[in-house]
């Protein structure tokens, strides 16, 4: 017998009055997903919602964590300040430095210029060089000049001899010898070079000539070059 409409109108009025044989009838007719949905559908409910609450807490730690690198960006900019004045400082302070050491060379200079006359002789006769005698600064002067007016030197070699702190002349193992001598607190390369360079042009004028570098203390390099040149005589002032 077919189900017609009033048989269905029946059984809603049924299904009003036993409200309990709604959950069979939902069986019968719904597939076992569809009966299920509501309860996953809750359940996916609750898992966004843990989601939702886990991930408000990964915001909080996140931001917390910005706010964190902020403060240690603003401590490390704050360091670095501190450091470029403390650099600012050293730099101050190395310059201080500087201009005290150049005072001390300054003065020990004018003592080793003011004592070489009279202890230079002395001095170098220690070391075999003897019958020494430092020429004046007039005689300094008329020898380089008389050098020039012949035309045995040039202009820049002129000027070089007046640079040159003392000429002298005395006798050594191999005889008669000139001295091209440079005085400095602490004799280094760039004294040695000097006394060389301009020891070469008083031998244009005099003939054999010897570097001298006279000084409180000499640097390694110092010592390195009297090794490597023999005739240069490095002069201890004490």
């Amino acid at each position: 017998m077919p189900f017609t409409v009033n048989d269905f109108q029946d059984l809603l009025a049924l299904l009003g009055t036993h409200p309990e044989w709604r959950s069979e009838l939902r069986r019968l007719v719904l597939a076992d997903e569809l009966i299920d949905l509501p309860g996953l559908v809750r359940d996916l409910a609750a898992v966004q919602l843990r989601t939702d609450q886990q991930l408000q807490v990964l915001t909080e730690r996140v931001e917390a964590l910005g706010q964190r690198m902020d403060q240690l960006t603003e401590r490390v900019e704050a360091l670095g300040q501190r450091m470029d004045q403390l650099t600012e400082r050293v730099d101050a302070l190395a310059q201080r430095m500087e201009q005290v050491t150049d005072r001390v060379d300054s003065l020990r200079g004018d003592v080793i210029e003011g004592r070489f006359p009279d202890r230079g002789p002395g001095g170098l006769g220690l070391l075999g060089i003897r019958h020494v005698r430092v020429l004046s600064g007039a005689e300094r002067a008329d020898l380089a000049s008389d050098g020039i007016e012949d035309g045995r030197i040039t202009e820049r070699e002129y000027g070089e001899l007046l640079r040159l702190e003392w000429v002298a002349h005395g006798r050594d193992a191999a005889g008669a010898v000139w001295l091209a001598v440079e005085g400095s607190a602490t004799g280094d390369v760039h004294d040695v070079e000097r006394a060389e360079a301009r020891s070469a042009v008083l031998s244009k004028l005099r003939g054999r000539t010897r570097p001298v570098v006279a000084a409180h203390r000499f640097t390694q390099g110092a010592q390195a070059r009297s090794v490597a040149n023999r005739d240069l005589v490095l002069m201890p002032l004490s």
